[in-house]
C-alpha cells in the first residue's frame, strides 16, 4: 500500500511538470493505466481525460488501456465526489462538471453549491474591501495635500496668490466630501455582505 501511494505521488508531480501535454515519452512507455486512472479520477478529472492521454502519447505510438484506466478511475473519482471535498472545490471557486456518477452527484452538487455561495459571498467582500482601502488611501492623500496647501495659504502675501490657493483648498475639500460619502457607502455595503456571509448555513459533513 505504502509503495502505492508513492507511486501515485510521482505520478501526480510527474503530470504537473508534463506542460501542455498531459503526459511526456517517457511516462506514456511507462504508464501504469490503473494508476493513472486512479490519479485522475482522485483529482476530479473528467473521463474525457483519457482522449487527452491518448494524444499525448500517439506520437509515441502508444495507446492507452482504457479498461485498465476506467477501473482505476472509477476507484478514484469516488475519493473526489465526497460531499466534504464537493463542499470545498465550492469554497476554493473551482467548477464542477457533473463527473461525479449519479449515486454520489446530488451530495456532491448540492455540498459544492453551498460551498460555491460562500466564496462567492466572500469573494465580494474582498473586493469591496479593496475598494475601501483603496479610497481610505486616496482620503489620506487628499488630507496631506489640503495641509499643505493651508500651510501655501498662511505663507502667501500676495492676494492673487492667496484667492488662487482658496480655490483649490475649496476643490481639495470637495473632492474629499464626496470620496467620504462614497466611503460610507461602501462600508454599508460591506456591513452588509458580511451579514449575509454570516446568515449563510454552516455547511456540516
Amino acid at each position: 500500500m505504502k509503495n502505492k501511494v508513492l507511486k501515485l505521488l510521482f505520478v501526480g508531480a510527474a503530470l504537473l511538470l508534463s506542460g501542455c501535454a498531459t503526459m511526456n515519452k517517457e511516462e506514456c512507455l511507462s504508464a501504469d493505466w490503473q494508476l493513472l486512472g486512479l490519479t485522475d479520477g482522485a483529482k476530479g478529472y473528467r473521463l474525457a481525460r483519457l482522449d487527452e492521454h491518448r494524444s499525448a502519447c500517439a506520437e509515441y505510438g502508444v495507446s492507452p488501456d482504457p479498461i485498465a484506466y476506467r477501473k482505476g478511475y472509477d476507484e478514484g473519482i469516488v475519493t473526489y465526489c465526497t460531499p466534504a471535498n464537493g463542499y470545498q472545490q465550492g469554497l476554493n471557486g473551482n467548477n464542477y462538471y457533473g463527473q461525479c456518477p449519479a449515486n454520489l452527484h446530488d451530495a456532491f452538487a448540492k455540498a459544492h453549491e453551498q460551498g460555491l455561495q460562500r466564496y462567492a459571498l466572500q469573494s465580494e467582500i474582498n473586493a469591496l474591501e479593496n475598494e475601501l482601502y483603496r479610497y481610505e488611501d486616496e482620503i489620506d492623500q487628499l488630507e496631506s495635500d489640503i495641509r499643505d496647501k493651508e500651510v501655501e495659504y498662511l505663507q502667501a502675501d500676495e492676494v492673487s496668490v492667496r484667492r488662487r490657493l482658496l480655490i483649490e483648498l475649496g476643490r481639495l475639500r470637495d473632492d474629499r466630501r464626496h470620496l467620504q460619502y462614497d466611503l460610507r457607502a461602501l462600508e454599508r455595503d460591506l456591513s452588509l455582505k458580511e451579514h449575509e456571509l454570516l446568515a449563510l448555513p454552516q455547511y456540516h459533513y
